[in-house]
């Protein structure tokens, strides 16, 4: 399943994946290793690096994948 960055933030996409895979935010704190409070606080700022994005799609089973589009391309 793929769950598109077109119209959604980061923190809606993985609020989504946890909706899905039947999990939430104390859960995923607990197969990373963190507080809920920090799981939280990062969705709620949005603010998300590299590692944890992917730490987080690890124990959910999801992969990152990360595309740059030039702005204005009409080719796609």
């Amino acid at each position: 399943m793929e769950i598109s960055n077109e119209n959604m933030s980061t923190s809606d996409m993985i609020r989504t994946i946890l909706t899905i895979e039947h999990q939430n935010t104390v859960s995923l704190a607990r197969l990373v290793n963190t507080s809920p409070q920090n799981i939280s606080q990062r969705l709620k700022k949005g603010n998300f690096r590299e590692n944890e994005l992917t730490k987080y799609a690890e124990v959910l089973d999801y992969q990152v994948v990360i595309t740059f589009r030039k702005r204005g391309n009409s080719d796609e």
